[in-house]
């Protein structure tokens, strides 16, 4: 008889169908295991954590996240039947965790790391990607949630252990532009191309713009401040691509070419879990 009542009171706590009393509660529950609706000061207890321009790595404790959603289920508990509506409801939600949780629980790791920087808000388009091994070859992890937690700080979780981090800027359209040194000063980073009509069709030529070397970026006179001096700056260019301190004539295509600034990737891996 015991066992026939406790039944039916889990049955009587799934929820039935899509428009059970219980889906809106189950989204809620199951956001928990993604760390959703958790203030940030349970994820960040101590701002002097997290100060401003940094990256913390981290795993995610199953057992806390258990006892999240545990807790949270407890709340109103008054007596046996309670109990076991909690225990039939708490199975529900595991069971429509998977696959993410479900049959992988016992031997799947989730990381994440947390980002405080001005890179968020002034590139909010930047690419993440996360690899399980430090050299980026083996499949890339999935970035199961990436949050917002305030203007320069963001929350990441991927379904593995990170070993590798890819910073990378948005890779749509072509840029041109400069880097600017410590200064402040703009600097082109120039490559030593040949001559157009000595480049052979399909050839490749790899551009780090952050090698160098540089040319001083010149602005016009007597116009509008922060002009570019395209023609003065065409004029350095044909020197420096010249050959015996002479300058040597430069095409528009090979002008676009040096200006052109590839995304930029910035890597971190080892050590950080």
């Amino acid at each position: 008889m015991r066992s026939w009542y406790e039944q039916s009171i889990e049955e009587a706590g799934k929820g039935k169908g899509e428009s059970g009393p219980f889906e809106e509660s189950n989204d809620f529950f199951s956001g928990l295991y993604w760390l959703e609706q958790v203030p940030k000061d349970y994820l960040i207890c101590d701002e002097a954590l997290l100060p401003p321009e940094s990256l913390r790595f981290f795993y995610v404790d199953e057992n806390w996240v258990t006892a999240l959603i545990a807790g949270a289920l407890s709340a109103g508990r008054n007596c046996r039947m309670d109990f076991h509506q909690e225990r039939a409801w708490q199975k529900e939600i595991w069971e429509s965790l998977c696959p993410a949780r479900g049959k992988k629980k016992e031997q799947e790791k989730r990381t994440g790391f947390l980002l405080r920087s001005s890179l968020l808000k002034c590139w909010p388009q930047t690419e993440f990607h996360c690899y399980p091994d430090e050299t980026g070859t083996g499949r890339e992890l999935q970035i199961l949630r990436s949050a917002q937690l305030g203007e320069d700080t963001r929350l990441f979780l991927t379904d593995g252990v990170i070993r590798r981090v890819e910073f990378v800027e948005p890779t749509d359209g072509l840029s041109f532009g400069f880097t600017v040194d410590e200064k402040g000063n703009l600097k082109l980073p120039f490559y030593p191309l040949p001559p157009v009509e000595m480049i052979t069709e399909g050839a490749v030529f790899e551009r780090r713009p952050g090698d160098g070397p540089f040319l001083s970026v010149p602005f016009r006179t007597g116009g509008a401040k922060g002009v570019v001096d395209i023609q003065g700056l065409a004029r350095e260019l044909a020197q420096a691509l010249g050959t015996g301190g002479e300058a040597r004539d430069i095409s528009a295509l090979e002008m676009a070419a040096e200006l052109l600034m590839t995304p930029l990737k910035y890597t971190l891996r080892g050590g950080m879990l």
